[in-house]
């Protein structure tokens, strides 16, 4: 810079001022819609800048993907979506489920007994529905007696890796599932 001109020196300096504003107004977040927020459940939420997205699927009036504050729940986004269809299964659900970053959550519909088939009553139809171990998304996992939110991911993690499980007992090749989680969890899923 010893050679240029002293109107020089003040151009380069002004550029280089320009193109740090320039940069800076680059790197703010841009605009996105705010999804509405009920006044009961404000003071609760994390701030701004913490947030997740939400694939939300199944039976809900609005499914969609939601952009949340981390510390939401699972009830707190349906009531985002507009609520439960009228045949959503909620027994099936942890609706006060934790939520994380990209997680896919699909609330079942009420499955139709036989008897509404116009097919004759059995005792099959009364034994609770039992959660594939293979096919299961993580947010149905979580409702598993002692499954969290890490370990559902582990066993989604795990099919990806192994393959589906061919018996109910390969769920303790998961790490954190032994013996005694594995026992709690039998009655309720198949392979």
């Amino acid at each position: 810079m010893a050679n240029l001109p002293k109107w020089g020196v003040y151009l380069s300096v002004a550029i280089i001022i320009f193109a740090a504003l320039a940069l800076n107004i680059l790197r703010r977040p841009s605009a996105v819609a705010t999804l509405p927020v009920f006044m009961e459940e404000a003071r609760d939420l994390a701030p701004a800048h913490a947030t997740i997205y939400i694939d939300l699927k199944g039976a809900v009036q609005m499914p969609g993907v939601y952009k949340v504050p981390a510390d939401m729940r699972l009830f707190q986004v349906i009531r985002l979506a507009g609520g439960l269809c009228v045949d959503a299964d909620v027994s099936r659900i942890n609706m006060s489920a934790q939520l994380f970053d990209q997680q896919a959550i699909t609330i079942p519909f009420v499955q139709n007994t036989s008897e509404e088939q116009g097919n004759a009553h059995d005792d099959a139809s009364d034994a609770p529905l039992k959660i594939s171990l293979s096919q299961a998304d993580a947010a149905t996992l979580v409702t598993l007696p002692g499954i969290g939110p890490a370990t559902a991911e582990r066993i989604v993690a795990d099919r990806l890796v192994n393959g589906p499980f061919e018996r109910v007992e390969d769920i303790m090749r998961v790490s954190g599932i032994g013996p005694a989680i594995y026992e709690g969890i039998k009655p309720f899923v198949t392979p």
